[in-house]
């Protein structure tokens, strides 16, 4: 991946190990990062492991297979950060 820097990406349904590795690629490439999930505990732990390598990042609770929980996602991506350069949606189950 290229140089991201400045750049926002939204990683959605990172439960999955290819999720968690999607979002770490993203940070490593030096992109702000929101992720979302409706597991908790996932989520801390990919947050955690994305600021433990120096990476920005923060989480947003939601049920993520639902087409209304991926919209709340975007919504409050628009209303913090504005318009995201990346958005990746995991397949769920």
């Amino acid at each position: 991946m290229e140089n991201l820097k400045r750049e926002l990406a939204v990683v959605i349904g990172i439960s999955s190990q290819m999720g968690t590795n999607v979002a770490i690629r993203y940070a490593a490439a030096g992109a702000m990062l929101v992720i979302a999930d409706a597991s908790e505990k996932n989520l801390a732990a990919v947050e955690k492991k994305i600021k433990e390598g120096g990476g920005d990042v923060i989480s947003i609770i939601a049920d993520t297979s639902s087409e209304s929980g991926v919209k709340k996602v975007i919504q409050i991506t628009k209303k913090r950060y504005g318009k995201p350069n990346f958005v990746v949606i995991m397949p769920s189950g």
